[in-house]
């Protein structure tokens, strides 16, 4: 809901039928980047395009309210936006998040509304539908033609890079969910997933991803229930990385990012390969809390109050 107030206030002229199919195009990009949806598990195949199951919820009960308000203080001149202003809040969202809202702002906001219409209901999983109804999630995965599309939002579809993030955070979970993980069967799992790092990325995002796999090996003795977080922290990171490979200077927010990751996430493996760190295994130990620490900072949830975040007009993000 906070990715369509946000939406509204920064295009309030787009219109609610274009602005309500945001977090679609954001979940059908994530879901095919890193194997998961970010904003909501449940889609409803409507006449102008799928949109988030909750947020249509609550932009009828929203808008409910708005009118209620205008017919209390007589205010013709008021409209959604004015109350969905007020209410947004992106403190919560992680660096990743805030990174696919603002890239696909951007360009939806140069799209006519019919354009985008179009855009939208062009994907299989919306044109090829019969009726309406919830959308099964295994349809976000886009066969190659319509990953493609996703290139006209700046996303370049390649199924090397496809293949290993999805591999990390769906295996991540798996571990996450092991009552005690073998790590015979973890080591061997991970050595595949190397096997897939996608050899054009170069040494742009290695030696990050060799101190993740080597955190991820460490983790499972102590930490395995963390395994989820680890690796959808690192897949967002590939992410908002790769997804600028094609510029010629990264913006400052996926610069930022990269530095703030690769420093946290090797802080991460050293603190996991001191023996130090685990010399008394008592319930409640320090570490656990020094772990957790590091753990919440690896996260790059965004502090609105800390900082100032812009989106100049040319699409490129500023931090």
């Amino acid at each position: 809901m906070n990715a369509i107030m946000y939406a509204f206030e920064k295009y309030p002229d787009a219109g609610q039928d274009r602005i309500v199919n945001i977090p679609f195009l954001i979940d059908l990009i994530s879901y095919n980047q890193i194997g998961t949806t970010i904003l909501d598990n449940t889609y409803l195949r409507m006449p102008y395009g799928p949109v988030s199951a909750y947020a249509y919820s609550k932009m009828e009960e929203l808008l409910s309210a708005n009118m209620r308000l205008k017919k209390v203080s007589g205010d013709e001149s008021g409209d959604a936006a004015s109350l969905l202003q007020k209410r947004q809040d992106l403190s919560r969202f992680s660096i990743y998040e805030y990174y696919l809202l603002n890239k696909v702002l951007s360009k939806a906001g140069d799209m006519e509304c019919e354009e985008f219409s179009d855009y939208i209901n062009s994907f299989n999983l919306s044109s090829e539908a019969e009726g309406l109804g919830t959308i099964p999630l295994k349809e976000f995965y886009l066969d190659s033609d319509d990953a493609g599309k996703l290139s006209s939002f700046g996303f370049s579809h390649i199924t090397e890079e496809q293949e290993f993030t999805r591999s990390i955070n769906l295996f991540s979970k798996e571990v996450s969910g092991m009552g005690r993980p073998d790590k015979v069967l973890v080591n061997w799992k991970l050595n595949e997933i190397r096997d897939k790092f996608p050899e054009y990325s170069g040494d742009l995002f290695y030696d990050i991803y060799l101190d993740w796999d080597e955190a991820f090996r460490l983790l499972v003795k102590d930490y395995h229930v963390f395994a989820d977080v680890l690796g959808r922290q690192f897949c967002e990171n590939y992410c908002i990385t790769t997804n600028e490979c094609s510029s010629s200077e990264y913006s400052s927010l996926v610069q930022c990012a990269h530095d703030d990751y690769s420093l946290k996430i090797k802080e991460i493996s050293d603190f996991l390969a001191d023996d130090d760190n685990f010399s008394k295994k008592l319930p409640g130990k320090n570490s656990d809390k020094a772990f957790i620490e590091l753990i919440k900072s690896c996260n790059n949830s965004l502090n609105v109050t800390k900082l100032k975040m812009d989106t100049p007009s040319d699409g490129s993000l500023l931090l």
